[in-house]
């Protein structure tokens, strides 16, 4: 069983000058973003950090960190278990893939580690969705677990701290989690009222 997320960096108090985008604590309405292209895998980009706001204690937050990791686990075809939030910490465990030695198969261009390195990276992209801030490049905090992993799968192909690599596993979190916005909420609702969330949670209320 592997895990994502678990306990967040909290700052102290809140920065006067970067009070939350969304105050009154509901999520605003998501845009679409684009598959990224392959051709920027390479390319040295400008780092961004996360906003301080984003680093203080917040249920509704990290409910949708954790379902944002659950639902891209679900697009990549990996079998959740269940996910857990508190105000400062959450976790979401899957079951790794059995995939015999030798049978990985070819990535010269790094493209489907990159792709699959949006799994980590999907929790801090669904907070950004739900505060409604906008993406303006690689989003850069070693601090955490969820960076750690991505960046320990992505250096087999692009070395260490590649801001290209990450911005393309970024990138990818955000299409496909503006596509499944409405199961994220989902998934997210369901944290933030419980604290506990697994897939068969979701089929008692009929989703998909």
């Amino acid at each position: 069983m592997r895990t994502v997320s678990g306990e967040r960096s909290i700052a102290r108090t809140r920065p006067a000058t970067d009070a939350p985008a969304n105050p009154g604590g509901r999520c605003k309405p998501v845009t679409q973003h684009e598959f990224p292209i392959a051709s920027g895998l390479r390319r040295c980009r400008g780092w961004q950090f996360v906003p301080p706001a984003m680093l203080c204690p917040s249920i509704l937050r990290v409910s949708h960190h954790e379902a944002g990791h659950a639902v891209l686990l679900e697009w990549v075809g990996l079998d959740v278990c269940e996910a857990t939030a508190e105000p400062s910490k959450g976790l979401c465990t899957f079951k790794p893939p059995k995939i015999p030695d030798g049978h990985f198969g070819k990535d010269e261009s790094g493209q489907l580690c990159a792709t699959a390195a949006a799994v980590f990276h999907a929790g801090v992209i669904a907070e950004l969705l739900c505060e409604g801030r906008s993406w303006k490049g690689p989003i850069f905090y070693p601090q955490q677990k969820d960076y750690q992993d991505a960046d320990d799968m992505l250096c087999r192909s692009f070395g260490r701290h590649a801001s290209g690599a990450h911005a393309f596993a970024q990138q990818v979190a955000l299409h496909v989690l503006s596509a499944r916005w409405d199961r994220v909420r989902q998934i997210a609702d369901h944290l933030v009222e419980n604290g506990r969330w697994s897939p068969h949670d979701s089929d008692r209320v009929g989703s998909v």
